[in-house]
């Protein structure tokens, strides 16, 4: 991550602090290694507002009561019984003073196949108490179980989408930083970083890639596995302009699970989005805006389907929205954007299923859509899954910061776009 932040010349004086960094006979005092930068970043607790979109799914009851409710259902308890076997098998053998008796059952499946996955990789002596076929049934079962209860959305447990909710609130940052980007012309929100859980990543894909085309996608990523959503424009050739006319902007959505350079699954491939066809990968950005806007969760929509109990929640009690829910009362979510906005991208890393990696990265195309031309030198957006706690990585000296003075009006907009009193945007049917 360090390659993201170059050394920057006069870094104090981009970061608005020249008088301070200057000495007596003015001369500018800079960072060591000529303007050496450390990656800026920003960790959020369960009590911060922002990681109710980083990790949705957590410190929310109805998602912990959906999930209950899936574990008291009868096809969880035929898929329970139908595994018992494997998982006390497996204990006796290799768990047994590791994890407590009951960690061994599809409960916990993502636990053991974390572990049986590394003593099999990583201990030669494992390979003698555990075959390849154990790891992989292993793999199998913690699928079921993270598709169960990450993705769910049309099921009698599932209340409001609520197993979803880590995705659909994943998206509203999303929204938030493509709006910034929009109305800075491409000057703000250039590059971010995420970092949080598989079940974002795997809630966030069920909502946004078409159903036709989720095979393969049903299951746990890859380590090292990465999701790119790219805004770009079609401009005419010559041209490098941030566009004004929402028409020449696009969004697709890129997936590569896994970092091996030898699998062909471990390449990047376009996917369809929101009912979108396998021949429409590319999307119009203002029907994008418009399905991630029906689909997304704001800070208070998060607390009102979680029943949150977080204090940011308590400001959102007794809200009722009296706006009207008119595009036109807007400032425009969709009237313009930037050469190549951007990619939304998330990623497991190589070995922990617990970081969301999502990157923005810009490139411009010709005229012609030429899916394999990226420049790297435009703009960027980003995220990722990693780590146990909840990071947000802030974009290097190099990229314009955030115009945090825009942060308090989108968010006003949003709440209004998902308040109870608007009419939801007629959408496709995605799941």
């Amino acid at each position: 991550m360090q390659g993201l932040y170059p050394p920057t010349p006069e870094l104090a004086s981009f970061r608005g602090i020249l008088s301070s960094a200057t000495d007596a006979n003015g001369h500018l005092i800079d960072y060591p290694l000529n303007g050496y930068q450390y990656p800026v970043i920003s960790t959020y607790r369960a009590e911060d507002p922002m990681s109710a979109h980083i990790s949705g799914h957590k410190n929310c009851p109805q998602h912990t009561n959906a999930v209950r409710a899936f574990a008291a259902s009868k096809e969880f308890h035929d898929v329970f019984d139908s595994t018992q076997a494997f998982y006390s098998n497996i204990y006796s053998r290799i768990l047994f003073g590791v994890y407590s008796r009951d960690m061994a059952s599809i409960y916990h499946a993502n636990t053991v196949y974390e572990y049986l996955n590394y003593q099999y990789t990583y201990n030669s002596t494992a390979r003698d108490i555990i075959s390849r076929t154990d790891v992989d049934t292993a793999r199998q079962y913690a699928n079921q179980w993270a598709h169960a209860t990450s993705t769910g959305a049309d099921v009698h447990w599932s209340k409001d989408r609520v197993l979803a909710i880590a995705g659909r609130s994943l998206a509203y940052p999303i929204m938030r930083s493509l709006q910034q980007n929009e109305r800075s012309k491409g000057s703000f929100n250039k590059l971010s970083l995420i970092f949080g859980g598989y079940e974002p990543l795997m809630a966030f894909l069920e909502i946004v890639v078409s159903k036709p085309y989720r095979e393969g996608l049903s299951g746990l990523p890859n380590h090292g596995a990465s999701v790119m959503l790219e805004l770009f424009s079609m401009a005419e050739d010559g041209i490098a302009e941030y566009p004004t006319d929402n028409s020449k902007l696009m969004v697709r959505l890129l997936i590569r699970n896994g970092t091996d350079a030898s699998d062909p699954e471990s390449q990047f491939k376009q996917y369809p989005m929101f009912g979108t066809n396998n021949k429409e990968t590319a999307m119009p950005y203002k029907d994008f805006v418009d399905q991630m806007v029906f689909n997304m969760k704001s800070t208070s929509e998060w607390c009102r389907s979680c029943d949150g109990q977080e204090n940011f929640c308590y400001q959102y009690a007794q809200h009722k929205s009296t706006k009207k829910c008119d595009f036109t009362t807007l400032p425009p979510l969709d009237t313009g954007a930037l050469i190549g906005l951007g990619a939304v991208s998330f990623g497991l890393p190589t070995l922990a299923l617990s970081c969301l990696f999502c990157m923005w990265r810009g490139h411009r195309h010709r005229k012609k859509l030429r899916w394999n031309h990226v420049d790297t030198e435009n703009n960027a957006s980003i995220i990722n899954p990693g780590s146990s706690r909840d990071i947000r990585v802030s974009a290097p000296s190099s990229i314009a910061p955030s115009n945090e003075s825009n942060a308090g009006s989108y968010n006003e907009d949003i709440e209004m776009l998902l308040s109870p009193a608007c009419q939801p945007v007629k959408v496709r049917d995605t799941v």
